[in-house]
């Protein structure tokens, strides 16, 4: 939990930009950036647009040392796989590339 409070409290001190799709592949970011966060949308937007280059751009950045914090959409695309709205209207069961947390995340919460 400290760790997070750190994390969050070095955030609010930090500019904040926004990348789109092409710019994220770019990877000019990385050295400059204290945290990449993917924020709340629909997770399948950002896999259509991220799966195999961007992946490996985000995972190079935090295995050497960048932070991922990841918003409602953001948090199911760094899942192994998810599970949303199931017998929903918007139920979708997928496999998720970046896989930072091995297991299933499900929701809507």
């Amino acid at each position: 939990m400290w760790q997070l409070q750190q994390c969050l409290s070095e955030i609010a001190h930090q500019r904040i930009l926004t990348l789109s799709a092409s710019e994220l592949l770019a990877s000019s970011w990385q050295k400059n950036a204290f945290c990449l966060i993917i924020p709340g949308g629909e997770d399948t937007a950002y896999a259509e647009k991220l799966n195999r280059a961007g992946n490996r751009i985000i995972r190079e950045y935090v295995e050497n040392g960048g932070i991922f914090l990841g918003i409602c959409a953001g948090t199911y695309y760094a899942a192994r796989r998810i599970v949303f709205d199931p017998k929903g209207p918007d139920d979708i069961k997928a496999e998720r590339e970046l896989g930072f947390f091995p297991g299933t995340v499900v929701g809507p919460h």
